[in-house]
């Protein structure tokens, strides 16, 4: 989303100056290279970051250092990630290094912005600087419309960030908000099931765990969730169900790891609880 938005505001800016019959303007040229560029960040991002300094020395302004910022992200330098963000959230709701558009600088609209400092608070939180990423979600939800799809996203970050303070009372909280909006999101209840779960609440998270299922019935996150639920239940058989549906279903991916990391966590705990005790 973030990304359409700085093209739509590029775009804009080139339409603007074609009307204003300003000298010729490179924004249509900025606007191809501001995708090639995140291109490369997201995928290659030692060459992105590169190509985005080459750019920024030329003048690329916000785009460029949003593309440099997209590619720390992408090595995992969270910290700095994130520090970009803010910055650049800040310095685009001001204008300062946004395209011109005749002899007026655009600034930003608010769902730009707010993005923006969405972007900055999941780097935050990735990097562990949870009180950073609470300041920068903050903004992130106060920019967005209340009520609209963008707040409800940031509503569901400001719930994972209080989920990696274990407030899983507050997330839990948050989580509610969206789904009394959109209810059929299967990735809502799961993180509602995980909460409720991390509360003792076994019923609630049985439950939202069906509503997921019931939506998604080979939804692999929900049968990894349901999965740890029926062992924390001491249903081991069901719960290697689970597991073993995910690792076949869903083979050579991340969530089958985890599915047989956890299956393999069950059955040395299992093993270990048959094994006879010496006595004394």
């Amino acid at each position: 989303m973030l990304i359409s938005l700085i093209v739509m505001s590029l775009s804009t800016v080139a339409h603007s100056a074609s009307q204003d019959k300003s000298p010729a303007s490179p924004f249509l040229v900025d606007e191809a290279r501001y995708q090639n560029c995140l291109t490369f960040a997201a995928r290659a991002p030692d060459r992105g970051i590169a190509m985005a300094l080459e750019w920024k020395s030329a003048g690329g302004g916000i785009p460029a250092r949003h593309c440099v910022a997209v590619g720390l992200f992408t090595l995992g330098e969270y910290r700095e990630a994130a520090a970009r963000f803010d910055a650049i959230a800040d310095d685009a709701r001001m204008g300062r290094g946004m395209p011109l558009s005749g002899s007026k600088r655009i600034t930003a609209g608010s769902a730009l912005v707010s993005d923006l400092f969405s972007q900055a608070a999941n780097a935050w939180l990735l990097a562990g600087y949870l009180t950073e990423a609470e300041e920068s979600n903050s903004k992130a939800v106060a920019l967005a419309p209340k009520g609209s799809d963008q707040y409800y996203e940031h509503i569901i970050d400001r719930a994972r960030i209080s989920a990696a303070d274990e407030d899983y009372a507050l997330a839990l909280e948050d989580l509610r908000l969206v789904l009394s909006a959109m209810p059929d999101r299967t990735d809502i209840q799961v993180l509602a099931a995980t909460a409720s779960r991390a509360l003792g609440d076994v019923t609630s998270a049985a439950n939202y765990l069906e509503k997921a299922l019931a939506l998604e019935p080979s939804n692999p996150v929900a049968l990894v969730a349901r999965g740890r639920l029926f062992r924390q239940i001491g249903s081991p058989n069901l719960a290697r169900a689970d597991w073993l549906k995910v690792m076949l279903e869903n083979a050579d991916t991340d969530i089958a790891d985890e599915a047989r990391a956890a299956l393999e966590a069950m059955e040395i705990a299992l093993m270990a609880d048959k094994e006879p005790k010496n006595q004394p």
